[in-house]
């Protein structure tokens, strides 16, 4: 087993006896020269590299203030909220002035650098040396991170590093890959389930008839369409009083498609926000193609940008589904208005018609998507359990691996 001495730098720990410890500015040099997007591709930094201008990302008003970047340039996020975004660029391009650009002053191994930069730990030290007006909200300048100690083998040894990291990395993120695409499959199939059931029920040998909407289709042929307005009450009274005692419902508390409450912190601003009663079913009509909805299980209050639908004359739990189903979350999608913050109306979607099988039909159908869908919830947990300890690995793969408390042996 190889001798290891101890860094003196708290983020590195112990490193092997034959390694140094150099300041990154002894190792890089900032690349601090402007252009401007007509002149270079702009390209977004992300958490898996750097890559051309995504589409969502807003453009900036001053296209003509950017950062020049040369093909393998090492880039990185100086901003705290923007955790893990760096990487060596494969183009030459342009990003935002919040970026640092880096190029190798020396011969080294770039990539076996990029994965002590990426590493959990120099991350934490990299934002230590920040300033910033509030704690979540830092930005490290080049005059201080080339203070900050990083691990230097042989270049050599940085290669194996690199090399080794490389193949490792590749080997977790193709299973990871494999458990999120596995997720989405999940996903999709309880939306379908949900959906199909909530239109058409889950006894396929009964006779259908065409229920005249076009995004229905065809149903049972005892159920029947009503709006929602001729079938519950619309709660809109608000919360005056000033106390807490009452549980609070706000849009992020809500899982979407799911219908499920994530408890989240008690800081919550009670203005406007709407007593709701058990047995009640809320919507969100802000954003709703995020599919928002709940069953109220106890006293609350909620957002008012939930609608809130109370004293249904069926059962409450079907209804939930009713509004967690596709073609329902569709049409009250594309009845929004504005652009940054859409929102349906309240009376567009208290007009929207609905298939109502009789109470006791809408019972057993509320019982069986539950039960489906607490076994595709299962398995989706499970496997997000699984990619949480694949992320923990490789993160703890790599920061072992360029500290040298891996074994690799140099061929």
């Amino acid at each position: 087993m190889r001798k290891m001495k101890k860094s003196s730098v708290g983020w590195i720990g112990n490193i092997p006896q034959n390694w140094k410890l150099n300041k990154i500015g002894y190792i890089y040099e900032e690349r601090n020269e402007k252009t401007s997007e007509k002149k270079h591709m702009p390209l977004s930094v992300t958490q898996n590299g750097i890559v051309p201008r995504l589409e969502k990302v807003v453009k900036g008003e001053n296209s003509n203030c950017r950062k020049l970047v040369k093909r393998n340039d090492f880039v990185i996020n100086s901003r705290s909220d923007r955790r893990g975004a760096c990487g060596i660029s494969e183009l030459d391009g342009s990003v935002s002035m919040i970026n640092l650009v880096l190029r190798p002053k020396q011969n080294v191994n770039n990539l076996f650098f990029s994965y002590v930069f990426k590493s959990d730990m120099f991350a934490n030290e990299f934002y230590r040396y920040g300033n910033g007006i509030v704690n979540d909200l830092w930005s490290t300048k080049w005059s201080d991170m080339k203070q900050i100690y990083v691990p230097c083998p042989s270049v050599k040894t940085q290669q194996l590093i690199a090399e080794f990291l490389d193949h490792q990395c590749k080997l977790i993120n193709s299973v990871m890959e494999l458990q999120e695409e596995q997720i989405i499959k999940l996903q999709e199939y309880r939306q379908t389930v949900i959906t199909e059931t909530v239109s058409k029920g889950y006894d396929h040998t009964v006779s259908y008839k065409d229920s005249g909407v076009d995004w229905i289709g065809r149903i049972p042929e005892n159920w029947k369409l009503i709006r929602l307005k001729f079938c519950t009450e619309l709660r809109n009274k608000k919360w005056i009083s000033k106390s807490r005692k009452r549980s609070y419902i706000g849009l992020e508390n809500i899982e979407s498609h799911t219908g499920k409450y994530i408890e989240t912190d008690n800081n919550y601003d009670l203005t406007n926000a709407l007593i709701c009663q058990p047995g009640d079913v809320i919507f969100a009509k802000l954003r709703p193609y995020l599919a928002k909805a709940f069953e109220v299980k106890k006293k609350a209050c909620c957002s008012s940008e939930f609608v809130v639908f109370g004293n249904f004359t069926g059962n409450s739990a079907y209804l939930k589904y009713v509004c967690l189903s596709d073609w329902f979350v569709k049409i009250v999608d594309a009845s929004t208005y504005g652009t940054k913050m859409p929102r349906a109306s309240t009376d567009f979607i208290r007009n929207m018609q609905i298939p109502m099988p009789e109470p006791g039909a809408q019972k057993e159908i509320a019982e069986y998507l539950d039960s489906i869908c607490l076994r595709i919830d299962k398995e989706v947990n499970n496997r997000n359990r699984l990619l949480d300890r694949l992320s923990s690995y490789k993160k703890s793969l790599i920061y072992e691996a360029v500290t040298g408390k891996v074994d690799i042996p140099e061929q």
